[in-house]
């Protein structure tokens, strides 16, 4: 069996082989960065050449590049012997071996060429320094057009820059990628075949591959693919693209033909987003269609609890790769679990062989402490009780890195980001012949560790101790605490000269430090974070120490102290504290005068006579430097503002803010008066209680206006030119009863710097035997309206009204004098409502009206209209009643209901002989009803108005005849009905109705008299039938139906008593005779049959009303 190398399996398809031998291969090269040949190249050819029976043995040594680089050509001399890579598998008899199988068949030579150490000067041009080495030929390729052509193999270097400048090549700053998978000869079709590269950086550069266009005699010049092919699909997949991964370089197809199909593929080093080198890798791939039946092993990742978990990466259904990020310090456990149940034709289980490849593994693969690139190396060893990386059914692998700084390349290469990538490619094959079937299985690990970050100190600042020393406080930096080492602080004499560390702290929890010797002058300082793996943060703000200075003003007699201080850093726009005390008096003595956000700040002393110091502080620390000076207070600079002027129980009320200097000793409220100015009218003392009465006030006769002044304890007035004056509110009224109206009118409130929002116009309310309600709004007026009218007044009742004036701001008020009365207002009507209009049975209109009980009312006057849009004509004035039921009853005896519809009303009049209100409009009910011919009656009437609970239904009533007493007949809400009379028999012609509208649910709930609702009726109107007879022409003794064996007429509404009935032949002999309207002619004289012809009959009878009727006519016998 051959020595197998651990690399990425390539794909190698070929069906014949010429006499040519070469079958690809690929060129790299090596920085080193230590030893005597630090920055030198060296570069590695590895030439693949077809071994089976018939090929050419022919391969050059050495290999010389061709190369646009300084220097010119470079040699390459061969190292060790040439090597077998042709597939193993179970069966030494089929195994695919050099000179053991015919050209074509797969069989695979490598021969690795290397150079001498070389230095290469100077920067690569934009296109990159090429090294190529072409020779012939090519096998026999399918899916190229030209067969056992040249072929040219290549790799690039190119330029790269930090910081813009182009760095020279010498000493050297890269190492190419290198592939650690030797190519996979032979694969067999009838299963979906991954493969990949695992190219590998040593310098851990990102990786990203690509198809690339083999090229045949030279540098440039690339092959030709035969239809259905192309450089970027160039294996048969069913019609389908080749999956191609760019990151880890995974191809995924189903080969669906045999033959052998060339393919290259480029892998390019990034570094901080420029491409630094790429390396070609050009070599075909043979499959085979007559392998008979086998698929790969299968291949599961298992992640272990509390180790990072790796995440499959999907696309289209199929995991690409397997992918985790840790930090430096994590450690990396999984498990690898392979299975393959399939037999070899001696029904012996398949062997898997475990053969993974990555440039972090160790060598050997249970060693992390060597054979990688950085130790400690990842150990891949087989899960106990499996004791070799060969098993059959089942092979598990458990995977074990334990990563730390030296995986992270950040300071050289990185470009700010503390993350390196590395790729291991495990692979799983079995032992089938020809050609083993493979799975395997990417696994990607980012390495990380992220950039300290430096302490918050955007609310930081530097405080002066009483020892002399400066405290520097900040905030927790944005970082967890795997990422902290230290805090180191840098101090400076000014920002522009160095900062020089001088202590370390490292406590993540320590937020403060202290200089105990700082600088004589200024000091300025910055902190930085250590951590991760040794890397240091960026610089925090620079922060400094408040000095600030008091200048006093005028430089004798001062009265102003002006303080200047620096921020605290730059940008620092904080709510600064003034804080001062009297000097010697400690700590104790400190008291904050106010606040500010700009660096300086004018105070006005209100002390007689003192030395006073000065310190800066933010939220009560932050200390800047004290300074100070004496002064004394000449003058008092208040401006008092008052808050209001207002009335509250006859009394003037006034307020005011207290004074802004502390020593106030009193306060004098002036009083404007006329012809003098003005004059104070109280001394009061700074203790008062506010609000404050004002002596010799009359608000509920004048308007004064009024304002304050302080004096302070060194007897200095403040000015009162610079006080607005306030006034109070005089509120006045006059009352009219027989108008009704309340006319109230106040004067405008002034002295708000924002003037007034709105007057409200309020009232204490108190009903006849109460209780009061207080401070009923009535109306809002805006700022320039001072009056205000009502009509909402109820007799007896009390009214204290004021007016109460709103600031702008909503947070001020003013309250006027209080006027109240007793309610000597005409009471209007609440209630006047026509409840009824309603025809009696003696065709008078009865109305039904209730009436409000405390109105002002003289009497009602009664009116009617003929129809609508008629005037209204007074029928009379009814007194208004002085005892219950408060209701007026009253019958229309004028009316005539049965041919008039009428609008009725009543208006009210009031104790000043004016209109008080009308009522709502009620009409009678007018009906009219029309006979039809189909014995029907149709009845119409127009809609009753106006119930106040509206109309709920209409009843219909019936009488036959006139007199005759009513039944109901139906109901209905429209106004038209008809009444099918045919039941009711065919004795009497005439027919009355009346119909009754009743009321609705109403608010009110009003009832007449006996507790029911209200309802109407109407007149009584009437319809005759008059009689209506059928007389046959025909009959016949002798026929089918019973009803036409005999003759007589059928009739309507005949009187009874009065019908005769006589039927004669043709000569005037009476043949038959009856009195009785139900019994006919048989068609028999005396018993025998009549003589079949025409005969005469002569008729009698009385209607209803008495009118003889008499009809005469002829009828035919039949037989």
């Amino acid at each position: 069996m051959k020595h197998v190398f651990r690399i990425f399996a390539f794909l190698l398809f070929a069906q014949s082989a010429l006499a040519s031998h070469y079958l690809g291969g690929e060129i790299t090269w090596r920085c080193f960065d230590s030893g005597p040949n630090a920055g030198k190249y060296k570069f590695y050819v590895i030439l693949y050449r077809e071994c089976g029976t018939g090929a050419s043995t022919f391969l050059p040594n050495p290999v010389v590049l061709s190369t646009n680089a300084p220097g010119g050509s470079i040699s390459c001399a061969q190292v060790g012997s040439a090597t077998d890579v042709s597939p193993n598998c179970w069966d030494g008899t089929q195994e695919i071996n050099c000179n053991g199988v015919t050209s074509g068949q797969g069989a695979v030579e490598e021969r690795r060429y290397e150079s001498g150490y070389i230095t290469l000067s100077g920067v690569p041009p934009a296109g990159g320094w090429y090294f190529t080495f072409t020779d012939c030929c090519r096998p026999s390729i399918t899916n190229l057009t030209s067969s056992s052509s040249s072929y040219t193999l290549r790799a690039y270097m190119f330029p790269y820059s930090i910081n813009g400048v182009p760095q020279n090549a010498n000493p050297c700053y890269d190492s190419s990628p290198r592939f650690l998978e030797p190519p996979k000869s032979v694969i067999c079709s009838g299963y979906e075949y991954t493969y990949a590269h695992n190219a590998f950086d040593d310098d851990l550069d990102s990786v990203v591959y690509n198809w690339a266009y083999p090229q045949t005699t030279n540098n440039g010049t690339n092959a030709s693919f035969t239809t259905g092919y192309a450089f970027n699909n160039p294996f048969p997949n069913g019609g389908n693209t080749v999956s191609f991964n760019q990151q880890t370089g995974a191809m995924t197809f189903n080969p669906s033909a045999g033959g052998s199909f060339a393919s290259c593929v480029e892998v390019s080093a990034y570094r901080c987003n420029q491409k630094i080198a790429s390396v070609y890798r050009d070599i075909p791939v043979i499959i085979r269609t007559d392998c008979g039946y086998n698929t790969p092993p299968t291949v599961q990742i298992n992640n272990i609890p509390n180790f990072p978990a790796l995440t499959p990466v999907v696309a289209s259904g199929d995991t690409l790769y397997w992918e985790t990020t840790v930090y430096a310090g994590q450690q990396v456990k999984f498990d690898l679990v392979s299975q393959d149940a399939q037999l070899l034709p001696n029904f012996l289980p398949q062997t898997i062989e475990f053969s993974p490849s990555g440039g972090q593994l160790g060598v050997p693969l249970n060693n992390p402490n060597s054979g990688c690139l950085n130790p400690p190396c990842a150990t891949v060893n087989p899960k106990s009780p499996q004791t070799s990386f060969t098993s059959t059914l089942n092979n598990e692998i458990s995977f074990d890195w334990m990563t730390n700084c030296n995986h992270i390349s950040y300071q050289n290469n990185s470009c700010g980001t503390p993350t390196n990538r590395y790729v291991f490619a495990l692979r799983m094959q079995d032992n089938f012949c020809v050609a083993p079937a493979i799975r395997v299985a990417s696994v990607v690990i980012n390495v990380v560790s992220t950039i300290p970050v430096p302490p918050d100190l955007s609310q930081a600042c530097v405080s002066q101790e009483p020892g002399g020393g400066l405290t520097v406080d900040w905030g927790t930096p944005l970082d967890t605490g795997m990422n902290f080492d230290a805090y180191v602080i840098f101090r400076g004499s000014s920002p522009t000269v160095p900062f020089v560390a001088i202590d370390t702290i490292y406590n993540y929890s320590t937020l403060s430090y202290t200089d105990l010797t700082p600088l004589s002058g200024a000091n300025y300082y910055y902190l930085r974070t250590l951590g991760g793996c040794g890397y240091t943060s960026q610089t925090s703000d620079t922060v400094r120490l408040m000095e600030m200075s008091v200048t006093p003003i005028p430089p004798t007699n001062s009265s102003v102290a002006q303080l200047d201080w620096n921020a605290p850093y730059v940008g620092a726009t904080p709510t600064y504290e003034i804080w001062r005390r009297p000097q010697g008096t400690g700590a104790a003595g400190w008291s904050m005068v106010s606040t500010t956000t700009n660096n300086t700040y004018n105070d006005t002393v209100n002390i007689c006579g003192q030395d006073l110091e000065y310190q800066i502080r933010i939220n009560g620390a932050c200390n800047s430097t004290i300074d100070g000076g004496f002064f004394s207070d000449q003058n008092n600079t208040d401006v008092l503002k008052i808050d209001s002027v207002t009335v509250n129980g006859g009394t003037a009320l006034i307020s005011w803010t207290p004074g802004t200097n502390g020593d106030i000793v009193n306060y004098d409220i002036l009083e404007w008066v006329p012809g003098t100015g003005w004059n104070s009218i109280a001394t009061v003392p700074n203790t008062v209680s506010m609000p404050y009465p004002l002596p010799g006030a009359a608000p509920g006769s004048s308007v004064k206006r009024y304002k304050v002044m302080s004096t302070d304890s060194c007897g200095n007035q403040s000015s009162d030119l610079l006080v607005a004056a306030h006034n109070n509110m005089l509120l006045t009224e006059n009352m009219d009863p027989c108008e009704g109206i309340m006319r109230l009118r106040w004067n405008q409130y002034r002295g708000w710097a924002g003037g007034v929002k709105e007057y409200r116009v309020l009232a204490d309310v108190t009903p006849p035997g109460g209780p009061t309600q207080i401070g009923v709004l009535l109306a809002t007026k805006a700022p320039g309206d001072t009056a205000f009218n009502t009509r909402d007044l109820i007799g007896g009742w009390s009214y204290c009204y004021y007016i109460r004036a709103v600031d702008t701001a909503g947070q001020r008020f003013s309250s006027s004098n209080e006027v109240c009365i007793n309610s000597l207002a005409v009471q209007r009507s609440r209630l006047l409502y026509l409840a009824k209009t309603s025809v009696r049975n003696d065709n008078a209109v009865e109305l039904v009206t209730f009436i409000d009980k405390d109105a002002d009312i003289i009497h009602f006057d009664l009116q009617r209209a003929d129809r609508d849009g008629a005037p209204f004509t007074s029928l009379g004035l009814i007194p208004k009643p002085v005892s219950p039921p408060w209701e007026i009853r009253f019958k229309d005896f004028s009316a005539d209901p049965a041919n008039h519809r009428y609008l009725y009303r009543f208006v009210a009049t009031d104790s000043c002989g004016g209109i008080d209100t009308a009522s709502n409009i009620g009409t009678n009910i007018l009906l009219e009803v029309e006979p039809a011919d189909n014995l029907t009656n149709i009845l119409t009437w127009n809609p009753y108005r106006d119930f106040m609970g509206g109309v709920l239904k209409y009843d219909i009533y019936r009488s036959i005849g006139e007199g005759a007493g009513m039944t109901f007949v139906g109901t209905t809400t429209d106004t038209i009905f008809t009444d099918n009379i045919r039941p009711t028999g065919d004795n009497v012609g005439i027919f009355c109705y009346k119909v009754v509208a009743t009321e609705g649910p109403s608010l009110l709930n009003f009832t007449d008299y006996d507790g029911s609702v209200f309802t109407s009726v109407s007149n009584v109107a009437c319809a005759e039938h008059k009689p209506r007879i059928f007389i046959p022409n025909s009959f016949s003794p002798s026929s089918l139906q019973v009803e036409n064996r005999t003759w007589r007429p059928k009739q309507v509404y005949v009187e009874s008593g009065s019908y005769k009935l006589e039927i004669m032949d043709r000569w005037g002999n009476i043949v038959f005779s009856t009195t009785n309207e139900n019994t006919g002619w048989d068609g028999t004289i005396d018993g025998v049959k009549a003589t079949e012809g025409s005969y005469i009959y002569q008729l009698n009878f009385r209607s209803k009303q008495g009118e003889p009727i008499e009809m005469r006519g002829t009828l035919l016998l039949l037989y």
